[in-house]
């Protein structure tokens, strides 16, 4: 018995039932995900898992198995169109349905064949013409076995594009095949993944209802991080300014800021970082962009002058001027967030 034939035939197996369980499985999950974000998550988790398992078996590889100058052009390719076929599955399931989306990428194996056959003269034999014809045949059949179950809709175009580009990409991951499984797999994965990335932060979520849930949880994990490290820092200080040649006074005046600066950092910082880069992302730049101006040009500013220079307090004025500039921006960007006029502008 080939065994090596064997285990080949198991792993694609494996690799078919992984691909059809995620599709229903990101169907559930893009109620809360926007389509491009979960195309960035699928291939950021699995070029980090296969480069974890990389940084142990790259030892074991000769130097004719890495990836070269040649099959640069190749590689390329491969992530562009693992970055554009993704975001194209993903929205075509976000429009459609699960089963749909399933049925239609079987026509991923036509395309990758049509592909080979056109664009780089591969010979295809009267048999695997034969397969294509049988699963294309049967695709159409499951498609329309149920009640709409297969309708021609937008979401299916985009499927559709979905198949093309991972049929040219299958091409192109075919001219490096060669190399290392490992290697291509992390690049595919982390440099895919942070395109998707890329142009998932570029256009957002467009969907204000998500937009606020993560600028809460950002503002809870901003204001627990916060605590923590000021507090640490107001804790430590103390301990490490016997190492350093200074003054009593000069202590007592880095104490002094260290506290101000720290305590406005754990309380009321928190809200305001989260909650403007938030509101900038959902489409409110011009309030963000006002607010920013007023609370640091004119109240840091005016603050600074009445509390450092008119009363005295030097440096240490200097010091409650920005903590009262970061509780006026708060105050602001809380109520605005609560307003929720921000909700009824386009999230980018």
């Amino acid at each position: 018995m080939d065994y090596k034939k064997l285990n080949a035939i198991i792993y694609a197996v494996l690799a078919a039932l992984f691909y059809a369980i995620n599709i229903p499985c990101s169907k559930l999950l893009l109620n809360n995900v926007a389509p491009t974000f979960m195309a960035a998550f699928l291939y950021l988790g699995a070029g980090l898992g296969v480069g974890i398992m990389y940084v142990f078996h790259a030892q074991k590889e000769s130097r004719d198995e890495r990836i070269g100058r040649e099959d640069i052009p190749y590689t390329l390719a491969m992530v562009v169109l693992d970055i554009i076929a993704p975001i194209l599955l993903m929205i075509g399931v976000k429009l459609g349905t699960a089963a749909n989306a399933s049925l239609l990428g079987n026509f991923e194996i036509v395309a990758t064949t049509l592909i080979a056959f056109g664009l780089f003269r591969e010979k295809v034999s009267a048999r695997l013409w034969g397969a294509i014809s049988l699963i294309t045949v049967a695709s159409i059949i499951l498609s329309f076995s149920g009640e709409g179950s297969f309708s021609f809709s937008l979401g299916s175009v985009f499927v559709l594009g979905a198949t093309v580009c991972w049929g040219l990409e299958n091409n192109c991951t075919r001219k490096i095949s060669g190399k290392s499984t490992y290697e291509i797999v992390t690049i595919k994965g982390l440099g895919s993944g942070t395109g998707s990335f890329i142009v998932a932060m570029i256009l957002g979520a467009d969907d204000s209802v998500a937009a606020r849930w993560y600028m809460i949880k950002l503002t809870k994990l901003s204001l627990f991080l916060a605590m923590i490290w000021n507090v640490a820092v107001m804790i430590l200080t103390p301990l490490l300014l016997p190492l350093y040649s200074l003054g009593d006074d000069t202590k007592l005046l880095i104490l002094i800021i260290v506290a101000i600066h720290n305590a406005f950092a754990a309380v009321i910082q928190p809200f305001s970082g989260p909650l403007s880069s938030g509101l900038r992302a959902a489409g409110d730049v011009s309030f963000t962009m006002w607010t920013s101006i007023f609370s640091t040009v004119v109240c840091r500013t005016i603050l600074s002058f009445l509390l450092a220079k008119w009363l005295g307090m030097g440096v240490v004025g200097i010091a409650l001027a920005m903590g009262l500039d970061w509780c006026i921006k708060s105050a602001l960007d809380i109520w605005r967030f609560f307003s929720g006029k921000w909700m009824n502008r386009k999230v980018i």
